[in-house]
């Protein structure tokens, strides 16, 4: 099954780190937003859903809904034609993890991709604003710099070997990117040439073998495997714990910030 991992660094901010997690820790419904529809002057109310709450060996499991609008098209029968509604609706189960276990204290983990985790993030960075009365960041993405650190990446023994990488920005007049499959990528020319020669580019993706799965890095702290045995319930803790362990080495070698 496929499962992605989207880690978020918490900000160091004392006060929005404090109403972040009393919101993430108490199961209760929580008002973010408002609109208007045409069709009548009342107000509708867009809110975040924490619905479980439950502990983990490296801290705690969030089972989480929230509410957004999305725009349709209908048939409208009286004009006769295709029209615009908006729709409010709800997303969810999502689950999101909060690590409490060193060294990824300062993190935590959304099993979504980008779109949904940074929707999140957001809803998250307005509850919180409203709360101390000045909008801040509680959350950011995590950020792994491959530019800086692939060779530390590389020897990290538990890696066993590189199957996959896109490199971006080749400093070449024929190729501006590469996506290479394969095994011990590592030890080819086409690694050495688009990553480490001196037309190399920007790696993206770096693809590794890691406790007999493939596991997928972004260098925008998204993490996937197409191996995961669960993406609910909870067999889920023990695929949580797999994304914390890598990320735990990543962290390790100073290529988690």
């Amino acid at each position: 099954m496929f499962l992605t991992c989207k880690l978020m660094k918490v900000s160091s901010d004392t006060e929005a780190r404090v109403e972040l997690f009393k919101i993430l820790t108490e199961s209760s419904v929580y008002p973010y937003s408002s609109y208007s529809t045409l069709d009548s002057d009342k107000k509708e109310i867009l809110s975040l859903y924490i619905k479980e709450v439950n502990p983990t060996e490296i801290g705690k499991k969030l089972e989480v809904y929230f509410e957004t609008i999305l725009q349709f098209k209908e048939i409208s029968l009286e004009e006769k034609k295709l029209v615009q509604v908006a729709r409010k609706v709800a997303f969810g189960p999502l689950y999101a993890h909060i690590f409490e276990k060193s060294p990824l204290d300062d993190f935590i983990g959304i099993l979504a991709g980008n779109r949904i985790s940074k929707k999140l993030a957001n809803i998250l960075s307005i509850l919180v604003g409203k709360r101390i009365g000045v909008f801040k960041l509680p959350l950011r993405e995590a950020k792994i710099p491959f530019h800086l650190k692939q060779e530390d990446i590389r020897k990290i023994q538990d890696f066993q070997d590189v199957k996959e990488i896109i490199v971006e920005d080749i400093i070449d007049p024929y190729v501006e990117w590469a996506w290479v499959k394969g095994s011990s990528l590592d030890q080819s020319d086409e690694f050495k040439k688009f990553v480490e020669g001196p037309s190399a580019g920007k790696i993206k993706l770096l693809a590794v073998h890691f406790m007999d799965r493939d596991y997928y890095i972004y260098e925008d702290g998204r993490m996937f495997t197409r191996q995961a045995k669960a993406t609910s319930g909870h067999q889920l803790n023990s695929e949580i714990s797999m994304f914390f362990e890598i990320g735990k080495r990543l962290h390790m070698v100073g290529a988690l910030i």
